[in-house]
């Protein structure tokens, strides 16, 4: 019941957005989604013997169910640690890049400083940047600048590509 109330707040959001088309396609995706799961959940549940068999049988239907059960329960049980894992890796992955741009803004914030402190530029000074296949190199009297605008570029990548919880259902 739960899922049925999901789907339908799910496709009443979408339904705002898209349009008549859009939305028969969708419906048609989710029926043949809720098919293809309810063919796979019957494909491998033990069949009930029938009403005339003896104990033996039912005695094996009994633990065909356990073992049955047994399977999904382990299943669930993977799937929830698998996802703690994601969710430690995450945060983890998270406080290495946040580590990073601060660490890019800090030493941003030491070359500004140094570059304010040597006030006397000379007008020879120049932006150079040297790119080969074996390194980058790069010189300016702004380097902090350079700094900068590479260090958030990385944490904006990270939060667009990276970072962005989608939801599945």
């Amino acid at each position: 019941m739960r899922y049925i109330i999901e789907i339908f707040l799910f496709i009443s959001f979408i339904s705002i957005t898209l349009n008549g088309d859009d939305i028969k396609s969708l419906n048609k995706e989710i029926n043949s989604t809720k098919v293809e799961l309810n063919r796979k959940n019957n494909s491998i549940k033990p069949k009930k013997p029938p009403l005339n068999a003896n104990r033996d049988s039912y005695i094996t239907y009994q633990k065909a169910l356990q073992a049955y059960y047994g399977y999904l329960i382990q299943g669930y049980k993977h799937r929830s640690e698998v996802f703690k894992w994601q969710l430690f890796s995450s945060r983890l992955l998270f406080i290495i890049v946040i580590l990073l741009v601060f660490s890019g803004i800090y030493f941003a914030a030491v070359q500004f400083y140094a570059g304010l402190k040597n006030k006397n530029l000379d007008p020879e000074q120049l932006t150079t940047i040297s790119i080969s296949s074996k390194n980058i190199e790069i010189s300016s009297p702004v380097i902090g600048i350079i700094i900068l605008v590479l260090s958030l570029g990385f944490f904006y990548l990270y939060l667009v590509y990276v970072y962005p919880i989608k939801e599945i259902f």
